[in-house]
């Protein structure tokens, strides 16, 4: 007779919560840990880490099935339902998994959840592919390439997925991913958008090029025509490795409308979906699958829990910075004479020169020597942005950090030559250093793209454009950030209504003897679910006070931010919370018994 091994919920709930907190840590990590526990307390025997993997998805996808009859909704962020600001969408290269033969090719169970499904995908990049004539190799930003920026590419070698493009709000959740087959490809975050038309921005790394191709393929596929209408940003950092005229055309600081969004909490979640790649490039593609979407859920769930901390301590930090953003833009504007209507004409002024082209004419030598400088520069701003952030390997990181060293001693070179060309104005090799240096955050004006008409340089016109639009996002970020918390309060509220509702209609079948029980359930399987939505539904309202307590006090300081003074009493949830229902007493007693919940899997296993 062969032994058998029977899991307790506990230890799926225990691995779920370790994986949640170190996704770099293996299932067969903690299996060996299990068999240490083993001997060390005098048993024997093994835990076999394939069947432990496979009865924990078993696990975690009935725990889904139950979210789902509980009315949750994991991939969706409440302060951004209905009204979206901002989506940002990138490409992690880490997220990869290596070609393996003899694997097995049935879908997950979370297939289609969190990833798109690839025959969804492949189908839309062949119907754009075939509809538009792709441009092979890199975009140009300037006279810089992005390896992000890309109409078509070829796929590698010895791998099946080459990582993941995943979209994400600006408040850290992960909305939607996809698998990426053919590095990153305007496609794909095409596909993505199509998801999130209700967004106000889409934030990336290459807008500068995604947008023109864009408005090409929509020139041909006439039903992609909507997505213009949602505007597109830079993302801040990102735009530092952009030259100077693309961040003030493109960049979010610029953009009115998107207050302080950075555009890069993309980044931000692959610092914690790049560990899970330890794992996930050794499994199947259905494994892989399952284990990131429980990944991003579990990674929902906590931005979830502390949601209400984040906006309220979002709100006082961007009080804070527009009273010192304001001192500040004041400050600059003594120290250069420029008055209120000044500002106004020298704000034109920049945006005139981001719109236009170079400024001085130059000979063929001299106009070749700018282009050669203003690619190294930009070249070595995106090597260093990008060092640790595509490349995981030491020995990759020293060879970076050699060709960044090489080519800083070319850009050095052409700088001589260019000073040394009669009739032009010479560019200051000291300052260039520096702002190549890491503490460096100014962008670089060359003088053959200066424009002095008036006395005053383009440089200090930008200063001041600069801290101007800082103050005018932050003004609009705290307008945001209330849209936002009472978003998130009505969305707790909509959540109660959904949850009395079903419970209201699960008890009345069960008063009447009606048999007509949601999703084809017993009365026994109904009376469990009773309990579930109880459950739910105080956690709810807990969630409605701690949300209410949280908003209350740091909007109260400020209550002109609210534009209607109703607003704020739909905040007050304690009127709720002393509502309860009247048969709340009577359906405990009814449905006080013990609930037994039938997992419809056998979580037993074979030990090896």
């Amino acid at each position: 007779m062969q032994a058998q091994t029977l899991f307790h919920q506990d230890l799926f709930h225990s691995f779920e919560a370790m994986k949640t907190t170190a996704p770099g840590m293996s299932v067969k990590a903690f299996t060996a840990m299990l068999d240490q526990r083993t001997k060390w307390f005098g048993r024997t025997g093994k835990v076999n880490a394939d069947a432990f993997q496979r009865s924990f998805l078993q696990y975690v996808y009935c725990n889904s099935e139950e979210d789902q009859l509980l009315e949750k909704e994991p991939l969706v962020c409440p302060a951004c339902s209905p009204e979206t600001v901002a989506v940002s969408v990138d490409g992690n290269r880490k997220l990869y998994r290596f070609q393996k033969a003899n694997q097995s090719e049935e879908p997950g169970f979370f297939d289609g959840v969190f990833l798109s499904q690839d025959s969804e995908v492949s189908s839309f990049v062949e119907e754009v592919r075939g509809a538009v004539k792709s441009t092979a190799g890199r975009a140009m930003c300037g006279e810089s390439q992005w390896t992000a920026a890309r109409e078509t590419s070829k796929q590698a070698n010895k791998l099946n997925e080459e990582g993941v493009e995943i979209a994400v709000c600006r408040h850290g959740f992960l909305l939607k991913g996809l698998n990426m087959y053919r590095g990153e490809i305007f496609a794909y975050p095409m596909f993505l958008q199509k998801e999130f038309q209700d967004a106000a921005f889409l934030a990336m790394d290459v807008t500068c090029r995604y947008v023109p191709y864009l408005e090409k393929v929509s020139e041909v596929l006439t039903h992609l025509q909507p997505l213009q209408k949602i505007r597109h940003c830079l993302s801040v950092m990102h735009a530092k490795a952009h030259n100077t005229k693309c961040k003030i055309l493109w960049n979010a600081r610029n953009q009115e409308g998107a207050g302080t969004t950075l555009g890069e909490e993309v980044e931000q979640v692959d610092s914690f979906l790049s560990r899970c790649a330890l794992t996930t490039k050794y499994m199947s593609k259905s494994v892989r699958t399952d284990m990131l979407t429980v990944h991003a859920i579990g990674w929902n769930q906590r931005k979830e829990n502390g949601l209400h901390i984040a906006l309220s301590s979002r709100f006082k930090k961007t009080v804070e910075n527009s009273l010192d953003a304001t001192e500040s833009l004041k400050k600059m504007q003594d120290q250069l004479h420029c008055s209120d209507d000044m500002l106004k004409q020298w704000v034109v002024d920049v945006k005139q020169w981001a719109s236009s082209g170079n400024a001085a004419a130059s000979s063929v030598d001299a106009r070749g020597l700018q282009i050669s400088i203003e690619a190294l520069f930009v070249s070595i701003c995106q090597k260093k942005h990008y060092l640790y952030r595509q490349n995981d390997r030491n020995k990759r990181h020293q060879k970076i950090t050699q060709k960044i060293a090489k080519e800083k001693k070319s850009l050095l070179d052409e700088i001589q030559r260019y000073n040394q060309q009669p009739d032009g104005d010479p560019v200051d090799t000291h300052s260039v250093v520096q702002k190549l240096s890491n503490k460096a955050a100014e962008s670089m004006i060359w003088p053959w793209q200066e424009q002095n008409t008036d006395g005053v340089d383009i440089l200090a016109k930008k200063k001041l454009f600069d801290q101007l639009m800082l103050v005018l996002r932050l003004t609009e970020e705290k307008q945001i950030l209330v849209k936002e918390m009472m978003q998130r309060c009505q969305y707790l509220k909509d959540s109660v209504a959904k949850v009395q509702t079903l419970l209201a209609t699960i008890s009345d079948c069960i008063k009447t003897g009606s048999k007509c029980y949601p999703n084809g359930f017993t009365e026994e399987a109904s009376k469990g679910l009773i309990s579930l939505l109880k459950r739910r539904l105080h956690y709810l309202r807990l969630k409605q006070q701690t949300a209410a307590c949280t908003y209350r006090g740091i909007l109260q300081p400020t209550p002109q931010l609210v534009e209607d003074e109703g607003e704020m009493e739909e905040m007050d949830w304690q009127r709720d919370l002393s509502s309860e229902d009247e048969d709340d007493d009577e359906d405990d007693a009814e449905v006080g018994t013990q609930v037994t919940v039938v997992i419809p899997f056998d979580l037993t296993c074979t030990l090896t």
